[in-house]
């Protein structure tokens, strides 16, 4: 008689003899009592007529589990060749709580404690605005516990189809379109929709089966928008403000070996990345098919993301943006092929059974991410610590107005979406059981971003999702042809194949832009015109103007810069010429006159970067000029301009009389009531 017991008595002592589980299904016979009528199977030979454990009667009935029992040597020769996970001795009920109570619980936690300090908080936790007009701001929320959950915030934001009325007005320009947090939320909608499709698709199709019959058999070992293209060598920067402008970057040009050095980086950043997870989840999967122990190996997979997350981060800013916003929108890309490219990796690297128990890795992680990833989201708890650090050490209405500024980075939010439909797209028709967690995850994380309320970032995300759909028929595929399957397996993946292309022409069609050939005559040789003053010959000589007699035209073009890239003053000084460059002004007049001479387009930037101080910095201060008016009211304001407010004042002059002194003007008004007076006498 067999017990479970008995049975987990000789599990132990055959592990603490050193005895290692065989995990090939072609292991060859080694143990009396074991023979083999196949290379792949094993056949249970027992002295025992029942076995009475309902736990290896499960096993044997449901997992390729071939059992060869002596009792007289009271030995347990195991291979194990599963299924379907879930099969293991790690799924039972302390692997459930580990993985799927335990952080539910912890993100019901955080989500408590963010409406408790909600309210608490109410700067800090405020409603994102999307339009600067007070009409179109949302309204403010109650001091109720669970009010978050319902921001007077649309829930689809709609998008116009036509635009024809724009750029008439601003206000109908705000009206029509869409902000970026708009465009983000539809964003994250669609990403709904589409993972409720697949968890439909899997719970409704797949489900079934699996309960009807078990498949996928692992007999065998795993063998397997406008770009300034009408004008060449032109970068239009992606930002939208002064601010979003690194000036520092704009000076120092970014060479070809930064690129190179950046490319090998991001190479080796990939290489470790695929090697330590590879190992991480291989070392922890290799004697259970199950949750592995409470999943001890996630730390090692947390560790190996984390440095990698960093060090693309830093690697980033070798090659980084003219722009802040340029510069994000590189990292999220890095980051976003660098992660599903190894995710991917991670998946199918093992395609047979490998695949198949990575599947609890993947319900283990969307579990875990499902409901803690939205909760700090919210709650930004780093963000929280270091605005009360601030509003106590603040001491200048300005510094507490600068304590406040928002630090929502829609990348976040977005990362949880890629997460989930990568994992909906690869694991829904194998384990169905995934898809509730996945459409919880990106649910809550629609809830979030739907209170956050934070272009190009969300058409981009939009682009690749479509990209996703091939991972199912492909990973389907892999797995029919490790089973020598193959005319199913080459269906499979050819259909993942055309999906991929199908939707990079069907993208690229409808995103193209217009070419140059799509402008008139007029407008392709104004651009000409344009190209040719931006790179002016060196052996045009320079018209004499008012700028050739200034501080600026000392510079030689086409030398080397004599001021100090170290000084602060010189990269602030750039953008402060720029706007203040008063020649450039009266030409870009809309009722300039035509006989204007025409100007270079780069003599001036380049003449700034040569000298140290700018002219609108070493420049005198202005003199404010009054008009003088007969009550001397001008000249009581001239007084408390120059005493109290250090300024320099003058007294507009337009005739005689405004320069003469009080006391000349009442004499002279004294003669000219005098005279007036003889008059009448005579008369």
């Amino acid at each position: 008689m067999i017990t479970d017991q008995t049975m987990f008595s000789m599990l132990t002592k055959r592990r603490s003899r050193g005895t290692a589980l065989d995990l090939s299904s072609k292991t060859k016979s080694f143990s009396q009592g074991v023979s083999t009528s196949s290379p792949s199977d094993f056949f249970v030979q027992c002295t025992s007529n029942s076995i009475q454990s309902p736990i290896l009667r499960s096993l044997v009935s449901t997992s390729n589990l071939h059992v060869g029992l002596d009792t007289d040597a009271g030995a347990l020769i195991t291979t194990i060749s599963p299924v379907c996970t879930g099969s293991g001795t790690d799924a039972s009920s302390d692997g459930l709580i580990a993985s799927v109570i335990v952080p539910s619980l912890i993100g019901l936690s955080i989500w408590l404690l963010f409406a408790v300090l909600r309210p608490q908080f109410r700067q800090f936790y405020a409603l994102r605005e999307w339009f600067v007009d007070q009409d179109r701001r949302p309204k403010p929320l109650s001091s109720s516990l669970f009010a978050f959950l319902h921001p007077p915030v649309p829930l689809v934001p709609s998008v116009p189809t036509d635009i024809s009325d724009t750029g008439k007005s601003p206000a109908g320009d705000a009206a029509l379109f869409p902000a970026d947090e708009q465009l983000l939320q539809r964003v994250l909608w669609t990403a709904l929709v589409i993972v409720l499709g697949w968890a439909f698709l899997g719970l409704a199709g797949a489900l079934p089966l699996h309960m009807v019959s078990t498949s996928y058999v692992a007999d065998f070992p795993n063998t397997a928008m406008f770009d300034g293209a009408f004008i060449n060598e032109v970068e239009i920067i992606k930002g939208m403000t002064k601010e979003d402008i690194w000036w520092d970057v704009l000076q120092n040009e970014r060479r070809p070996l930064d690129s190179v050095v950046l490319s090998c980086l991001l190479g080796l950043v990939v290489f470790l990345l695929a090697a330590g997870l590879t190992a991480a989840a291989g070392l922890a999967l290799t004697t259970s098919p199950a949750v592995a122990h409470y999943l001890p190996f996630l730390a090692p997979l947390f560790v190996f993301i984390s440095l990698a997350v960093a060090l693309i981060e830093f690697s980033v800013h070798v090659r980084s943006s003219v722009s802040v916003s340029g510069t994000q929108l590189f990292l999220f890309q890095t980051m976003f092929y660098v992660l599903v490219g190894t995710a991917i990796w991670l998946i199918k690297v093992g395609v047979a059974s490998g695949a198949i128990y990575m599947v609890i890795l993947a319900l283990s992680v969307v579990v875990t991410c499902a409901i803690i990833f939205p909760g700090l989201l919210l709650l930004q708890p780093t963000r929280l610590w270091n605005v009360l650090r601030a509003e106590k050490s603040a001491v200048t209405p300005r510094q507490r107005a600068a304590v406040h500024s928002r630090a929502y980075d829609p990348a976040f939010a977005l990362g949880a979406c890629i997460l989930a439909i990568i994992f909906a797209s690869t694991f829904s028709m194998i384990f169905p059981l995934v898809a509730p967690a996945i459409v919880i995850l990106v649910f809550l994380s629609f809830v979030a971003h739907r209170f956050l309320t934070g272009g190009l970032l969300q058409i981009w995300l939009l682009r690749h999702f479509g990209k996703l759909f091939s991972l199912q028929p492909i990973l389907l595929g892999l797995i029919f042809l490790s089973r020598e399957f193959w005319i199913e397996g080459g269906v499979r993946c050819d259909t993942g194949i055309f999906v991929v292309i199908f939707v990079e022409i069907y993208v690229i069609t409808k995103t193209r832009q217009p070419g140059r050939g799509s402008l008139s005559q007029i407008t392709r040789d104004s651009l000409d015109a344009f190209r040719r003053t931006m790179r002016p010959t060196s052996a045009k000589r320079r018209t004499v103007d008012d700028e050739s007699t200034s501080l600026v035209s000392s510079a030689r073009v086409g030398h080397h810069p004599r001021g100090s890239m170290a000084s602060v003053l010189e990269i602030v000084s750039v953008p402060l010429s720029i706007h203040c460059f008063i020649l450039v002004a009266p030409r870009a007049h809309p009722d300039a006159p035509p006989h204007l001479p025409q100007l270079s387009f780069t003599d001036h930037v380049r003449e700034m970067a040569s000298i140290l101080y700018a002219p609108e910095l070493i420049a005198p201060p202005p003199i404010i000029w009054l008009p003088n008016d007969a009550a001397d009211v001008a000249r009581s304001e001239v007084f408390d301009l120059q005493k109290y407010h250090d300024l320099r004042v003058t007294l507009d002059v337009r005739s005689k009389n405004d320069i003469l002194t009080p006391l000349q003007r009442s004499v002279k008004a004294a003669d000219t009531n005098t005279l007036q007076f003889l008059i009448l006498l005579r008369m």
